[in-house]
């Protein structure tokens, strides 16, 4: 048994880290001790700043390896990745639920909210939207390629130049196709070439 004199616990050497510069051979402080310490010090403002910046760093400097190792990943631990995403969303729906709500809440949340619903009342009063046979024309029109990445074998979406959150219209001339990917990245930032799709329709 030894006293750590930080807790003042008498503990089993077990509880304690090895140090060969010791006498007993065993750390000053317990485990418990030393983890409070080190997590003490990592809170610091400019320690946390500091690796922020580090990892920024890393990821710029190595941002091809980094997404070939994710994808690398996530091909082999497929069903791991599935069970994780389902119970990470059985364990927290309602933390997002309640995301949600003060999101709802928010002016920005309102203002998008009346943004969606004045889009759709324009759908149905005014018949304003897009059909198949317009979606395939765009499509053509852009080479049946992702505006973005320009890739080909992927699954293309709609995406608006400028988005119906802000104001965009549902109409052929306010589209561009776009992989699932880019469409995500994307969000909600406003394309910043004003494309005007030649359709006749």
């Amino acid at each position: 048994m030894k006293i750590c004199p930080k807790c003042g616990c008498e503990l089993p050497y077990s509880s304690f880290y090895k140090d060969k510069n010791r006498k007993d051979g065993y750390n000053v402080w317990c485990k418990t001790c030393i983890g409070i310490a080190k997590r003490r010090w990592a809170a610091q403002e400019h320690i946390v700043q500091r690796r922020r910046l580090q990892d920024i760093e890393y990821y710029n400097k190595n941002k091809a390896r980094i997404k070939e190792n994710k994808k690398r990943y996530a091909k082999k631990n497929k069903e791991k990745i599935s069970e994780y995403n389902k119970w990470y969303y059985a364990t927290y729906k309602g933390y997002h639920r309640r995301r949600v709500q003060l999101w709802r809440q928010s002016e920005r949340g309102k203002e998008c909210i009346k943004n969606m619903n004045t889009l759709r009342r324009c759908i149905y009063k005014y018949n304003q939207g897009i059909s198949r046979k317009e979606w395939e024309l765009v499509c053509n029109y852009y080479e049946n390629k992702c505006y973005y990445c320009g890739r080909s074998d992927v699954k293309l979406t709609m995406d608006h130049i400028i988005p119906l959150s802000k104001g965009g219209v549902h109409t052929p001339y306010n589209i561009v196709p776009s992989c699932q990917s880019c469409n995500s990245k994307k969000k909600d930032s406003i394309l910043g070439i004003g494309i005007q799709v030649p359709l006749v329709v």
